[in-house]
């Protein structure tokens, strides 16, 4: 157990740098939906979590001595457009926020607070056929993860790092019935190597890690939509000087959303989640989202 958890404090940095840059991935209800060219969207996200618990592979859940909560941001611009009759909207995303209260085997490790690494992305639609019932849209986005972010390779909790990240993500939503519709999002993300602390400074790799989300969407009214939801995410094992290290990304997380227009042109929503089946990783015990969306009509 000692070595484990050494690997741990040595390896824990990368860990919640990639857990950032996979939750800002997520995909809320409806994000797949093409919106008409020239249109734009300024989106602003809110994430409080709690972590209690750690779980190690091959030796199971921690439950005391290892703590982390965070309060992170993302600032989001997007912008729809036309291009050879494919709609795509290329988008900015930039994380920023806090990693704090850490304990790492009972001990108190320093906070992380700042700008994360920023994300380029586009999506382009394949399907874009809207309809006041069974709509569908499909669509592929490229992510692009640059490590810019605030990082110290000596430090055991960091809001960026130092690995670019290369994400491959299709979403597709589908009407199913009157004021129903069905949301379905995977994809696979590829990281670089990392240098960690420690003697040698030896390298952290890590294998491909997968996420599968679902949501189904209820129209309550015409400004008010309801959401539940779940998220899968699998693969991602690291290693340090080739030797597994007990990390990697696995959970469950179910959600709950609500959507609600304050105008045409404003929407706020409020997302409730809980993590589930960790495997190598934090726990997230309890978390809220709130996202505000500012839509700016297409120019004529």
């Amino acid at each position: 157990m000692p070595t484990v958890l050494k690997a741990l404090a040595g390896t824990l940095a990368l860990t919640m740098c990639a857990s950032t840059s996979v939750r800002a991935l997520d995909v809320d209800p409806g994000d797949y939906t093409a919106l008409p060219p020239g249109t734009s969207a300024f989106i602003m996200y809110g994430n409080y979590a709690q972590r209690n618990s750690i779980n190690v592979v091959g030796v199971g859940d921690i439950n005391q001595g290892y703590q982390l909560d965070s309060a992170v941001g993302i600032a989001r611009f997007v912008h729809w457009m036309d291009i050879a009759g494919i709609t795509v909207d290329p988008q900015v995303l930039i994380p920023f926020g806090s990693l704090y209260n850490g304990r790492l085997g009972g001990s108190r490790v320093a906070s992380s607070s700042g700008f994360g690494n920023p994300i380029l992305a586009a999506t382009a639609w394949l399907v874009n056929k809207p309809d006041p019932v069974y709509s569908t849209y499909f669509g592929i986005t490229p992510f692009l993860t640059l490590p810019l972010g605030k990082y110290d390779r000596d430090a055991a909790v960091n809001i960026g790092s130092d690995v670019f990240q290369a994400t491959l993500q299709a979403g597709l939503i589908q009407g199913i019935a009157p004021k129903f519709h069905v949301d379905l999002i995977g994809d696979v993300t590829f990281s670089t190597d990392s240098r960690v602390a420690g003697p040698g400074r030896q390298y952290l790799t890590r294998d491909a890690s997968y996420q599968a989300q679902s949501y189904l969407r209820y129209a309550l009214t015409d400004k008010i939509s309801l959401a539940v939801g779940h998220s899968y995410t699998f693969g991602g094992d690291q290693y340090v000087g080739g030797i597994k290290n007990g990390l990697r990304t696995e959970g469950h997380q179910i959600r709950g959303v609500v959507q609600a227009f304050l105008d045409p042109t404003l929407q706020i929503q409020v997302a409730a989640f809980h993590d589930f089946g960790v495997k190598g990783g934090f726990e997230q015990d309890f978390g809220v989202k709130v996202r505000l969306l500012k839509v700016f009509a297409a120019s004529k």
